[in-house]
């Protein structure tokens, strides 16, 4: 098994090579384009939902399919909904006070994505907790690469499953794999 999960680490690499060659062709992404990804996620959480709580109850044994719908559909959803309702305004640039010795100068903050980010999201809340970073993410104009735990199979084979029925592998991707797959993962440059 050791093994299988090895041979995915050169699909990690490739695909971080792939989202950093991305994010430089377009390191900028406009409101729209942002806004397109936010609902992209949306509605692979609306429009799955109950097959996400199934995987995460089968992955636990048994857990009810309120908790997840409540604790963490929920959850990313309405992140997901104040996201979008404010995204317009945190992307303008802000004026700062500009210190005296700066003068006639003036100082602003230009929010500005960072290029992949990397989430590893642990098996306790395993919606919640890959897929709401994930949203501020790729609103904040990033590539993302998700590494979901391997305590969780059966979801994180369902999430790698939807999230490329959703998205082009330039803009965010799935990564399944053991631990060292994970040393793998969190020892790339992200950024």
């Amino acid at each position: 098994n050791q093994g299988i999960e090895m041979e995915r680490a050169p699909d990690l690499l490739a695909l971080f090579a792939r989202q950093r060659e991305a994010f430089a062709r377009d390191p900028f992404p406009p409101l729209a384009t942002r806004l397109a990804r936010l609902q992209r996620l949306r509605d692979l959480v609306q429009r799955h939902g109950d097959r996400i709580a199934q995987a995460i109850s089968a992955d636990f044994g048994h857990r009810s399919l309120h908790e997840t719908a409540v604790a963490e559909t929920f959850i990313v959803l309405a992140g997901i909904a104040h996201t979008r309702k404010h995204l317009k305004a945190w992307m303008k640039p802000r004026r700062v006070p500009t210190s005296f010795h700066s003068l006639p100068g003036v100082s602003r903050i230009q929010p500005q994505p960072v290029g992949v980010v990397g989430i590893v999201s642990p098996w306790n809340y395993p919606l919640q907790l890959a897929l709401a970073p994930a949203a501020v993410a790729l609103a904040a104009g990033n590539r993302v690469l998700v590494k979901p735990s391997e305590v969780t199979p059966t979801f994180s084979a369902l999430l790698a499953e939807l999230v490329a029925q959703f998205f082009s592998p330039d803009d965010c991707a799935v990564v399944l794999g053991d631990a060292e797959v994970g040393k793998a993962f969190v020892s790339q440059p992200f950024g």
